[in-house]
């Protein structure tokens, strides 16, 4: 609802493959008073037509795709969406825990702590942690950049930095 307030003659399309998240979104959006200017589609990208849009953001999605091909292909069908010159704003868990393990348990440790500190159960936390090690797919910095720029995303720019989340701008560069 942060970009509807921001941008108040801009229209919006939101996709997700869940029900639920569509639902969570319908009611934020209801609440925000934007249903005229925010179409809610459940599916994928390569769902959507080959609408070029202005801009698109992808937070907190990637790290739950196999890097075998869906990594790239997710970032190709964004870049295809995106008019020429288009940014996108992009946020994704991003570390190699397979590289550094130490490094990977001292964040996760990080992670749990901040969030008992904010009144989490222990229950929830041991079950967040145990996701996050089976079946995050983060990748490195590196690799994380590499397929941006393979997808025709250039003038990438880092935003933000918490624990092993990055946050990037990227433009697309090519058609």
């Amino acid at each position: 609802m942060t970009f509807g307030k921001a941008f108040p003659d801009a229209n919006f399309t939101g996709v997700d493959p869940s029900k639920k998240m569509l639902g969570v979104a319908r009611e934020l959006v209801e609440k925000a008073n934007l249903q005229s200017r925010v179409s809610l589609i459940r599916g994928t990208i390569s769902d959507l037509d080959e609408t070029r849009f202005d801009a698109a953001t992808a937070m907190l999605v990637m790290h739950f795709l196999p890097d075998d091909d869906e990594k790239l292909d997710f970032l190709q069908n964004i870049h295809k969406r995106l008019k020429t010159g288009a940014k996108l704003i992009f946020a994704d868990g991003c570390f190699d825990k397979d590289k550094d393990a130490a490094e990977f348990e001292w964040l996760m440790n990080a992670y749990k702590n901040h969030a008992k500190l904010k009144g989490a159960p222990p229950e929830i936390l041991d079950e967040a942690v145990k996701t996050i090690t089976e079946s995050v797919n983060s990748i490195s910095e590196e690799r994380e950049l590499e397929l941006l720029c393979e997808a025709g995303f250039g003038e990438i720019r880092s935003f933000y930095q918490g624990l092993w989340f990055r946050g990037w701008l990227a433009k697309k560069v090519r058609a």
